[in-house]
């Protein structure tokens, strides 16, 4: 590992079997408000059974969406007032708001710095400054994301070289400053941040599209984002509800995962996976097992998942695939899928996808390329076969709601793919351990040292 970083793993990841062979397929029921559990799947609850049915039209019947409470607080909602008439007791809120303060007058705070293409270091950067409307977050968690890794390497578009900033858009913690108005959000509600945000006036974001708004922006790619103590939260995500308070029950790393699942969610109701879809799952990363995982949820009758490497496959068999492929014996067979989703993000992986699906199957792009390249599509197969291929980047606030509900119920095959924690210090070695394959997925915990 670079720097001589040491990364955590935690129980539940690879080599622990925990709840092997049965994560798609679970029938136990979880519900919000338990006490938080022992880290790693062995210790966890079944899974719900799969979601029935679907709606009128063909959608895929997801969750319902997560209802907002005025002032919805996550775990002190419900509970006899503590001092000052805060639920939950008191205390731990009245304090970090003070460390806020403190924070402010010191006029710095820990943060994971990215100077794409040279690396990542911790070092104390000033304290977001607020303006009207804006929301200052502490960060309880956030997630790493394959972007992450490209940012960092140098290859996206919207973060050059020569930029430096803040990782980090899988986020949740616990607002501490609003100057937004009070009947939006308080100090001390724990909140999910839906970090695509788009300008608010054109078309796009009229259909709620944020993540398609040709002027949006994003935390942690175009603004500095949750790698770090605390996060500034502008006052157009605020008014656009991209602040979601977290149902009861739901801790900060189970939450950061919103994000991924809300992105997951979208793509499948593009497709309209349901019940007795024969599903394929091209890439078996994090974000492939989390398509496997919703497909399950959608009612799929099967999800195979294909993936070159032998661990990626022997997560899929964990999770409760039926089956896992090499994808090169894909080719060699003449199985059709009704649904296929490429998260590989590679050319062979898209013109597989297509070669894959069945009569009038719906293909699902979901990883964009590295760069852009060109890709053997047979497009008479997509015209005989009368096949829909679309593709789907980031989620909008509704799906982001529906991921939130949908968590307690993944919550034991969760721990089978959120493999390792760090504090700011790991993010570099996780980053590292990513493009070697030894990683599947990461949480940073900036309040912890690695």
């Amino acid at each position: 590992m670079p720097g001589g970083l040491r990364v955590r793993r935690a129980a539940g990841g690879p080599g622990h079997r925990g709840d092997a062979g049965r994560g798609l397929r679970g029938t136990g029921d979880v519900h919000p408000g338990h006490p938080r559990r022992p880290r790693g799947a062995a210790h966890l609850p079944q899974l719900a059974r799969p979601v029935p049915g679907s709606v009128p039209g063909g959608d895929v019947a997801l969750p319902p969406v997560c209802a907002r409470r005025p002032h919805a607080r996550g775990d002190g909602a419900g509970r006899p007032p503590g001092p000052g008439g805060r639920p939950g007791g008191g205390g731990v809120r009245p304090v970090r708001a003070a460390a806020a303060r403190r924070a402010r007058r010191r006029r710095a705070v820990r943060a994971a710095v990215c100077a794409p293409g040279l690396g990542v270091r911790v070092e104390e950067v000033p304290l977001p400054a607020l303006e009207p409307g804006d929301v200052l977050v502490r960060v309880g968690a956030a997630c790493v994301c394959a972007t992450d890794r490209k940012i960092a390497r140098g290859e996206h578009p919207r973060v050059p070289r020569g930029v430096v900033r803040v990782l980090g858009h899988e986020v949740a913690g616990e607002v501490v400053e609003v100057r937004a108005p009070e009947d939006e959000l308080q100090v001390g509600d724990r909140v999910g941040l839906v970090p695509n945000v788009g300008c608010g006036r054109c078309a796009v974001c009229a259909r709620g599209l944020d993540a398609l708004c040709p002027r949006a922006e994003a935390l942690g790619i175009t603004m500095d984002g949750g790698f770090a103590e605390y996060v500034r939260v502008p006052a157009r995500a605020v008014r656009r509800g991209h602040v979601v308070p977290l149902p009861e029950g739901i801790p900060f790393e189970e939450a950061a995962l919103a994000e991924p699942l809300s992105c997951v969610l979208q793509a499948h109701e593009l497709v309209r996976t349901g019940p007795g879809d024969r599903v394929l799952v091209l890439g078996g990363g994090a974000m492939g097992l989390l398509n496997a995982l919703v497909a399950r949820q959608c009612g799929a009758a099967e999800v195979v998942v294909a993936d070159p490497h032998p661990d990626r496959r022997a997560a899929g068999r964990e999770l409760g695939a039926d089956r896992t492929l090499h994808p090169e014996e894909l080719d060699a067979s003449e199985d059709a899928f009704d649904v296929v989703v490429a998260t590989a993000a590679s050319p062979s992986a898209q013109g597989q996808a297509v070669r894959c699906a069945a009569v009038r199957g719906r293909v699902h792009l979901f990883a964009g390329l590295l760069s852009p390249g060109v890709v053997s599509v047979d497009t008479n197969r997509i015209h005989y076969r009368q096949l829909l291929v679309t593709g789907s980047t980031g989620q909008t606030v509704e799906h982001y709601r529906r991921a939130l509900r949908m968590l307690p119920r993944l919550r034991p095959q969760l721990g089978r793919i959120l493999t390792d924690r760090v504090g700011l210090e790991g993010l570099e070695a996780v980053l590292h351990g990513m493009e070697q394959r030894q990683v599947l997925k990461a949480v940073v915990l900036p309040w912890e040292s690695s």
